[in-house]
């Protein structure tokens, strides 16, 4: 099972997938890790931990079988954004490509933001982001995103949206989490 190809994933196959690296009925981040380098998907630590941090719903630092079928859905969105942007098949995304590819799944980030977010995850300065590096910055912005409307829906304001967001979208959820 490979990132990268189009064909869908169907919800039987990734249980498999799933139980081939699950430790019992989840997966630590060691596992996680490993199934999406089978996927030849090599994330750093910090994303993985991410990923959980977003996808766990127990927030025990373990994943079940349904939040890693989410987390695949929402890796698979993120992967699609990339590959319709890349038209050229480069495999590599320049800073206004990502902001098209980000904006495919309604996360639109001011400029100034998304500048400093490329020179973050473009940490060979090469001036593009490979997928696993867009990735990365996609599942930041998703928790970014989802910690600021977790703030403003206690109340809590600043002037964060008017530097680092651009609009709104209608959905700021990763899918699956409402």
């Amino acid at each position: 099972m490979v990132v990268e190809r189009e064909e869908s994933v169907h919800d039987e196959d990734l249980v498999r997938w799933f139980s081939t690296f699950a430790e019992g009925r989840t997966l630590s981040a060691s596992s996680l890790r490993s199934a999406l380098e089978a996927a030849g998907l090599l994330l750093t630590w910090q994303c993985v931990n991410l990923l959980i941090k977003m996808m766990d719903g127990r927030g025990d630092g373990w994943i079940t079988e349904e939040e890693f079928c989410t987390l695949y859905r929402f890796i698979e969105s993120v992967r699609k954004s990339f590959v319709q942007v890349d038209s050229r098949g480069e495999k590599k995304l320049q800073i206004h490509d990502v902001a098209l590819a980000l904006n495919q799944y309604s996360q639109i980030l001011a400029s100034e933001a998304l500048s400093m977010l490329f020179r973050v995850f473009d940490r060979t300065c090469k001036g593009y982001l490979i997928l696993p590096e867009y990735i990365e910055l996609a599942v930041f912005v998703t928790c970014a995103r989802h910690l600021y409307d977790s703030c403003t829906r206690y109340g809590w304001r600043s002037g964060l949206r008017e530097r680092w967001i651009a609009s709104s979208p209608s959905s700021t959820s990763p899918p699956g989490k409402n």
